[in-house]
């Protein structure tokens, strides 16, 4: 009798054991996050709005992630005959392996399907629109610097259809509230392109 409830209790346990496992060294890789986002996107400047991110822990050491960001800024002179309204949007949907190195710290390595898509537009005139679809490949360290603090730097590779490739790289903090809640902010460049993509984002993220 015994050893049947012992072993019920053992069967019960598991599927907790492998999401605790997940957060031993406090780094949880299953999170959803809201942020503000400005940058400066192919030389305009200070556009602005939200990026959506998240992550999903499955296996041992795999994860899927993903982010949706979109910026715009209107009344923009490009040397056409009217002011326009310009949006670009980028879409990162991949995949994220990641091997502890110590008790705070973790190699992370992700590959990724890439979508940058960007709108002019004006009311009287009309619209324009273009995306370039690729990958990315990441690499990075994330790591506990305190009780409630963590960090994150990432470098990664860029190649898009018909846009030269090129190297980017992030850095992001997160501020731990409590298990859940936390405050993130992070600053990313990418090449795209001629131009650099540079934008900074802060925002809040739940993490399970």
């Amino acid at each position: 009798m015994k050893r049947s409830l012992f072993a019920l209790a053992l069967a019960a346990a598991l599927p907790l054991s492998a999401h605790a496992a997940e957060r031993d060294n406090g780094l949880s890789y299953t999170y959803f996050e809201g942020d503000y986002v400005s940058g400066d996107v192919q030389g305009i400047n200070s556009m602005d709005g939200f990026a959506l991110r998240g992550s999903a822990h499955f296996g041992k050491n795999w994860y899927a992630t993903g982010s949706l960001s979109r910026v715009s800024k209107g009344d923009i002179d490009l040397g056409y005959s009217v002011p326009v309204d310009v949006d670009f949007e980028q879409t990162v949907l991949g995949i994220g392996w990641h091997a502890d190195i110590s008790d705070n710290a973790a190699f992370i390595a992700e590959a990724a399907y890439l979508r940058d898509a960007f709108e002019v537009e004006n009311n009287s005139v009309g619209s324009a629109d273009d995306s370039f679809s690729g990958y990315r490949l990441t690499a990075g360290l994330r790591g506990n610097l305190g009780k409630r603090f963590e960090g994150e730097v990432k470098a990664h590779w860029s190649d898009l259809q018909d846009i030269d490739g090129g190297f980017g790289g992030e850095i992001n903090g997160l501020f731990k509230i409590n298990t859940t809640w936390g405050i993130t902010a992070g600053w990313q460049t990418d090449d795209l392109g001629d131009d650099n993509v540079d934008a900074w984002h802060v925002g809040v993220r739940a993490s399970y």
